[in-house]
């Protein structure tokens, strides 16, 4: 007997992680039309994305999925589907393969999945999707999947059903499996990951408000600093202003906080050294000694949102050892952007697969992840103090989890151990 192959393409819940896909994908109003319609007005954003995806989580009747080339985990496409179960009727939308992954059959595999999805998941009895009557390509792929116009009369979109019996076998084409023998290199997401940076700011914080006479909870005032991180690094991401290293955006950062808490009158020079502060960052119990043990194994470095001489001198604060200091700078872009993973990937003249990303943090693994790295999740329950809520546990199927570094040595060591050794190492 003959196992057919397996799919090349699994489909799993869209997160807001997921977004800069297609933000990255969709270049030109003409793009947006071919995509979304006219639904959606130029230029597209990420708030509305996210309040797009927010909004059907909330309902739970539109099904949003990124399409996951099942060959590397990477991200490569995106598909919506609106299921009725009175109409037992679902609805394709928003189908999206990423034009890097183009031209190599997803766009079928993609749609295999979803009918997949509709038909044998939610047991309906017919899809639906709309096409613009400009987009040639989809509209022949959605033909030979056996989809029939509904619309009449001249048009720009047009209206597309699938019957559950006029359904075609889905193509298969063979994969080639990865596994963690072909990891190379551990890179770490440093704050939070590796080092605790909440006590580290808070102390220093402190001491200057004690020079002061300031009384406020600084560990309040570290934690809506550190609440300014992800919206300073976005205006970055979405382009809304020039490449910005990380130390400038905690500065600036750090004026709008002391402005909150009525902090007033610090002089520059104060507010300088205070955000050096993040250079001083003491790492986890375990890490001094996790890093050795993994260095037994593989190379180690770090994939952080920082700047190259932040983390020089966090390496040095907290003697800590890497093969690699990789970050925002060397591939210009902040995290969970697919340029940050794949261009310091590049960097390392390695594939996705070669790599793991070692992270306290879910969204990360996500986005890692769906570049095509490994991934290990570390969990740090007190790094946002002891009321922490979030990434507590892991939230996806994350390669290794485990509670400490030495202990991802341990469920690392055998595998890189075993794996072959016809390939130099190129790192």
């Amino acid at each position: 007997m003959i196992t057919p192959p397996a799919p090349r393409v699994r489909l799993r819940r869209a997160e807001v992680c997921d977004l800069h896909l297609i933000l990255d994908a969709i270049r030109t109003p003409e793009d947006l039309l071919m995509w979304a319609g006219p639904r959606d007005e130029w230029p597209l954003s990420y708030g509305r994305l996210a309040a797009d995806l927010m909004q059907m989580t909330a309902t739970g009747t539109c099904l949003p999925w990124v399409v996951v080339d099942a060959s590397d985990d990477t991200s490569v496409g995106y598909v919506e589907l609106t299921v009725s179960a009175e109409t037992a009727i679902g609805h394709v939308s928003r189908v999206l393969v990423h034009p890097d992954a183009r031209g190599r059959g997803l766009g079928r595999e993609l749609m295999d999945a979803v009918i997949a999805t509709a038909f044998d998941d939610h047991e309906l009895a017919t899809v639906t999707l709309n096409v613009h009557e400009r987009n040639a390509t989809a509209r022949s792929l959605y033909e030979h999947l056996g989809f029939t116009y509904l619309t009449t009369g001249p048009t720009e979109t047009l209206r597309m059903q699938l019957r559950r019996g006029d359904r075609p076998p889905p193509v298969r084409r063979a994969r080639m499996a990865t596994d963690l023998t072909q990891v190379r290199v551990v890179l770490f997401d440093v704050f939070g990951t590796l080092v605790d940076w909440r006590t580290s700011v808070a102390r220093e914080l402190a001491a200057f408000g004690a020079e002061r006479g300031l009384a406020r909870d600084w560990n309040a005032v570290a934690d809506d600093w550190r609440a300014e991180y992800q919206p300073s690094m976005e205006q970055v991401r979405l382009g809304r202003r020039p490449w910005t290293m990380l130390d400038t955006l905690h500065r600036e950062s750090l004026e709008r906080v002391f402005a909150a808490h009525e902090i007033r009158d610090v002089a520059s020079v104060d507010l300088d050294a205070l955000t050096l502060s993040w250079h001083r960052l003491d790492p986890w119990p375990d890490v001094v000694t996790g890093l050795a043990e993994l260095r037994r194994h593989v190379k180690v470095g770090t994939l952080s949102n920082g700047n190259t001489s932040l983390l020089n001198d966090l390496t040095e604060h907290g003697g800590l050892s890497f093969d690699h200091v990789l970050g925002a700078e060397t591939a210009m872009a902040y995290k969970p952007t697919r340029a940050s993973y794949l261009r310091n990937v590049a960097v390392l003249d390695l594939h996705p697969h070669e790599v793991m990303l070692a992270a306290a943090h879910n969204s990360d693994l996500h986005a890692a992840s769906g570049c095509g790295l490994r991934t290990a999740f570390i969990p740090r329950p007190t790094e946002h103090g002891p009321r922490q809520v979030r990434d507590l546990e892991p939230t996806g199927h994350w390669d290794v989890v485990a509670p400490d570094l030495s202990a991802l040595a341990r469920a690392l060591g055998p595998h890189v151990e075993a794996r072959s050794s016809r390939r130099p190492s190129k790192v």
